[in-house]
């Protein structure tokens, strides 16, 4: 219970401090983090939300408002959860288990089917419950992933490889390279393109924990000040899970063009840019 605070004059009225609940600032704080983290794009009158959810191939979930009519309103993810599912040579429907998992999957979450598509019809009175519903259904679906065998899942490195290989440019990993001072470092991916003389060297960071951020920052910041040799430097963060003090990135951008991994987009831009015009960036790149 709050207490009474008076002054030292008797005639002095109480004031009385009112602590809010915990749970309602609590509350309070989530919805805000979520709205900040929701995002919205409408296209041929389909609402998109993009949310802050992702797969086990660290892509985000977005999730389609599409209206059936006036009353009712169709939320689906398209398909898109069972198409990565397929990618990875992995379908639910062909095991005993599988088919079992994926009807508790249903039945859990309140969809109305996961396969081919996660979905569920609503009116407008429902649609925040049902979005919440499949977004949950494409959680456990794309989790389903993890039952089969032939699985593995993808580092960070690894992720960000295949965006080198999308855009075009060849590209060796772990490659040994000798610094100014004798020091001898693994490039995670030295970066050539055809016809164009200068090479590149792009570093990946994706410390399991927040304090691994500043250790592994100054680590990477020694070896590009080692290897300022003419080579273009580009170093990609993980910010999946935590984000990046702004300090570090500021001093990373000083030797380096950096990317950070929810704006993978702008790296995939910058490396297609350079198999067309031969031209390395000179910008700070895609970071938070």
């Amino acid at each position: 219970m709050a207490r009474p605070t008076t002054g030292t004059d008797p005639n002095q009225e109480a004031v009385v401090t009112v602590r809010r609940p915990l749970s309602e600032q609590v509350t309070e704080s989530l919805v805000a983090e979520l709205r900040c983290r929701l995002t919205t794009r409408e296209e041929d009158g389909v609402l998109w939300v993009i949310t802050p959810y992702r797969l086990p191939n660290g892509d985000l979930i977005e999730i389609a408002i599409d209206p059936i009519d006036e009353k009712r309103f169709l939320v689906t993810d398209y398909g898109e959860t069972g198409r990565f599912l397929a990618n990875h040579g992995y379908d639910p429907l062909a095991t005993p288990r599988g088919r079992e998992i994926l009807e508790a999957l249903v039945a859990r979450t309140g969809v109305e089917n996961a396969l081919p598509e996660v979905r569920k019809v609503t009116d407008l009175a429902g649609l925040a419950e049902a979005v919440f519903d499949v977004v949950a259904g494409c959680l456990a679906l794309g989790d389903m992933l993890y039952l089969s065998r032939a699985y593995q899942p993808s580092s960070f490195k690894d992720r960000v490889g295949e965006i080198v290989r999308v855009a075009g440019i060849m590209a060796k990993e772990d490659v040994p390279v000798t610094g100014e001072s004798g020091r001898t470092y693994r490039i995670h991916f030295t970066l050539y393109v055809p016809g164009v003389k200068r090479s590149g060297f792009l570093q990946t960071l994706s410390p399991r924990h927040p304090s691994g951020v500043k250790p592994m920052t100054d680590a990477t910041l020694r070896m590009w000040v080692d290897l300022m040799d003419g080579h273009w430097l580009g170093t990609v963060v993980d910010d999946s899970l935590f984000s990046w003090p702004v300090e570090d990135l500021r001093i990373l951008q000083r030797f380096s063009s950096v990317y950070a991994w929810s704006r993978r987009e702008v790296l995939a831009q910058d490396l297609a840019s350079v198999v067309a015009t031969g031209e390395w960036p000179t910008t700070p790149g895609g970071g938070p």
